[in-house]
């Protein structure tokens, strides 16, 4: 095949995110196929992300249920978590410690830091009983009578000093600042939201300083708080509610959730995960849903949710939010290894320096501090990429790749395997072979990695990137090619750029040229 002067495509900048909605082909060059444990926080540059670093010691065999910071004092302060029915704290050194039980065969707990008669208080309500206070020395049963806390839910808020209680389809509420026993009225003190719907409420979050949203399975009301407490208007804001009162987060003014059918910010008609359809929202197990827990830490929203018929969250997705001014859902990767099994999120601050905390969702009892170093409890994660199809312009035209050649920083000499491969689905796609024989090269299944192209490995030389990788069998023809980089390691890796060289037929100009 005659050819001419190399013809360039590739991606400058990845800030897109995953797209597994569209064919390869049909992937924008700012968006990959794929983007595991990779973070593009910084703009232009995708990179390692940061691991897990164990707080304190193993302090069970269970899942830790929920993690929250408690600060009675400035001088006082603690990590709280809860794991079988038993509530647990960190003082910032040493090991976990018990303070004692919350009940039986809790298997959803919600903490919430609330004023109480000139203290503070950490409140524990769970699924299964009475709810419980804790003043940083004694842990109290609430006891659970008509005019105490309701007991066995989790959908719990501090609102103006006032503890709003949901429980099954009635929202219930402390006198301001005495959130404990005796202070509480099931008759008076009670607003029935959905009128008669037969939704149970799943969780609630501010909105704003006079209001709050109530979700439901199947709908979302809106309550003014600023008039009188007896006469607080509520109007439905949407038809749309949420699987898991763990995963609404507020960003801003904007506030997100999980619905039936993908990750939501409210307002918006459609989801903001269209671009992980095809692919990650058909791995959901939806029948665990009810576990998925987002999070908001460095204009990041963190996913956790159960994938491929895992009953607790086993991936993590995460939502960089600045990538994606016009909210169309632009901007996610994909976050995993054996160690991120994530249950819950929060963030505290020991010494003016507050920082992220994980609880795990394993059968070990532990509580990590999030983006630190490059290991999850010392194991060590796979950075990888995996581009879109670059056609160079001419998807029908047969091309020869010539070089691929990435750039970016890295903290050490390392080696970047690079494999190139074709998409599997499509027979336009799959037409590649050598023109001495016009056979197809063996491709497996899937990845259909070319394992007869003598791709170099991309060597990173004095932490700089700027090399060619270059094709030794100029025999190969292709219509699209993909290209997968990828790095196991403890160090940082910073992509900036990818570019595919590919020679066009003698006479032919590519749109890219």
């Amino acid at each position: 095949m005659p050819v001419r002067q190399p013809d360039l495509d590739g991606s400058v900048s990845l800030a897109g995110g995953v797209n597994t909605r569209v064919h390869p082909s049909l992937v924008p060059n700012n968006q990959a196929v794929e983007l595991l444990n990779v973070d593009l926080s910084e703009p232009g540059v995708s990179q390692r992300r940061k691991g897990l670093e164990r707080v304190g010691n193993d302090f069970g065999d269970y899942k830790v249920i929920t993690i929250k910071g408690y600060s009675k004092t400035s001088s006082n302060k603690r990590l709280l978590a809860i794991a079988n029915s038993t509530l647990y704290e960190y003082i910032g050194s040493g090991s976990w410690s018990s303070v004692g039980s919350i009940g039986t065969s809790v298997t959803d707990a919600n903490i919430v830091i609330a004023g109480d008669s000139g203290t503070t208080k950490a409140y524990i309500f769970t699924d299964t009983g009475n709810a419980y206070s804790y003043d940083g020395s004694t842990l109290t049963d609430l006891e659970g009578n008509s005019d105490d806390p309701p007991g066995s839910t989790t959908a719990v808020l501090y609102h103006k000093n006032r503890m709003l209680v949901g429980k099954t389809d009635v929202l219930y509420w402390s006198d301001s600042l005495t959130p404990g026993t005796g202070e509480w009225n099931s008759t008076t003190k009670s607003l029935k939201i959905d009128q008669g719907l037969g939704q149970f409420i799943k969780g609630m979050i501010e909105y704003g300083r006079d209001q709050i949203l109530v979700f439901y399975d199947r709908s979302i009301f809106i309550v003014d708080t600023s008039p009188t407490v007896s006469r607080w208007p509520v109007s439905k804001v949407s038809d749309i509610g949420t699987v898991s009162r763990r995963s609404i987060a507020k960003y801003g003014d904007r506030v997100f959730y999980l619905a039936r059918d993908g990750f939501r910010m409210l307002g918006r008609p459609n989801t903001l995960t269209e671009g992980l359809e095809n692919e990650w929202m058909e791995r959901v197990s939806w029948q665990s849903a009810d576990k998925a827990e987002a999070f908001v830490w460095d204009n990041k929203i963190y996913l956790a949710l159960p994938i491929d018929g895992a009953t607790e969250n086993n991936y993590v997705f995460v939502y960089h939010v600045q990538n994606d001014p016009n909210g169309v859902g632009m901007g996610w990767t994909t976050w995993y290894s054996p160690s991120l099994t994530l249950s819950c999120f929060t963030e505290y601050d020991f010494d003016d320096d507050r920082k992220p905390y994980a609880g795990n969702s394993g059968d070990d009892s532990l509580v990590f501090e999030m983006e630190s170093g490059y290991t999850d409890d010392g194991q060590i994660y796979e950075f990888r990429e995996t581009t879109g199809m670059f056609v160079h312009g001419a998807e029908m035209i047969e091309k020869a790749p010539e070089t691929f050649e990435v750039s970016g920083i890295t903290q050490e000499n390392l080696d970047i395997p690079v494999s190139v491969y074709m998409s599997e689905d499509e027979e336009v796609f799959t037409r590649i072979y050598m023109d001495d024989t016009q056979e197809p090269l063996n491709m497996a299944q899937g990845n259909t990695l070319i394992e007869d192209v003598d791709w170099d490995d991309l060597l990173f030389d004095d932490a700089k990137i700027k090399r060619g990788v270059h094709s030794t069998n100029s025999n190969v023809r292709f219509h699209g090619i993909q290209y997968r980089i990828s790095n196991t390691g403890d160090n940082n890796i910073q992509i900036r750029s990818r570019i595919s060289s590919a020679m066009l037929p003698e006479g032919y100009r590519s749109d890219n040229t």
